[in-house]
This record gives structure tokens, sequence and C-alpha cells, in this order.
């Protein structure tokens, strides 16, 4: 499991979306991020379903909260709690 590896850190994962560094996600970050990582997907549509699906408050932005929920295990609190407390 991801939250079990020693070396992830959610935190720099999500900074490496994040690219103006306000805290947030957009649709064109994740839409970026995949293409720099030579996953290409049509337009910002696709990255869009994916942040309507996990962005909790609905305010179209990916936060940090909302991040975490997505990709930290959902039935194992202590994974979810130490993985979130790594330092970047």
């Amino acid at each position: 499991m991801l939250a079990d590896q020693e070396s992830f850190q959610p935190r720099a994962a999500f900074l490496r979306l994040d690219r103006d560094r306000k805290g947030l996600v957009s649709a064109a970050d994740i839409r970026h991020f995949l293409s720099q990582n030579e996953i290409l997907i049509k337009d910002d549509l696709e990255a869009g379903l994916f942040l309507k699906h996990y962005d909790l408050d609905r305010d179209q932005f990916l936060d940090f909260g909302d991040f975490s929920s997505a990709i930290l295990p959902k039935t194992d609190a202590f994974a979810r709690q130490r993985a979130r407390d790594r330092k970047v």
C-alpha cells in the first residue's frame, strides 16, 4: 500500500500538483502533471472528472484534505495518519 511506503510523502505529492503554491489543485494542474509524466489525456474534462469526484467542498479545486482523502487509505486510520504526518 502506498501509505506504507516510508518514502511516500503525501504533502510532497500534493506540492508536485500545486504549481502556483496556492494550496489548491485545479483540473489544469492535474492535466499538466499527467502530461509532464507522459500520461496523455484529451483535455481538462478528463482531469475534471477526477477533481469532481474528490472535491469534497465542491469549490472546483482539491486542497490537501481533498487530496489526502483521495489517495490515502479509508479503512486504516493508523496508516492514513502515519502517512499524513511524514514531513517533506
